[in-house]
């Protein structure tokens, strides 16, 4: 799939993340993220598989039947092991 700027704010707004906090995530300012959803500019690779990443999660949670918002599995992951818990759980297979 070729992910456009909507992909990524759709992305973004169903895992519950404001601009700020997704930049925070991806270790980028908010500027590149209104720049990837206004298809300005395209994201690195690495920020586009996180993308991809967290599009396949936030599918698989919700197929789940999950009633809690993945941004309080992120909070927590965050909060447990920091940036480093939420790659892991990205990018680890389901």
């Amino acid at each position: 799939m070729v992910y456009k700027g909507e992909d990524f704010q759709r992305i973004r707004l169903n895992a519950g993340l404001s601009i700020g906090k997704m930049a925070d995530l991806l270790g980028v300012n908010q500027k590149s993220i209104y720049n990837w959803e206004n298809n300005i500019s395209s994201p690195p690779n690495l920020h586009l598989n996180v993308y991809q990443n967290l599009d396949k999660k936030i599918k698989i949670y919700k197929s789940e039947g999950n009633k809690e918002p993945i941004n309080e599995t992120l909070k927590q992951l965050l909060v447990a092991g920091g940036i480093t818990a939420i790659l892991w759980w990205l990018f680890k297979d389901k």
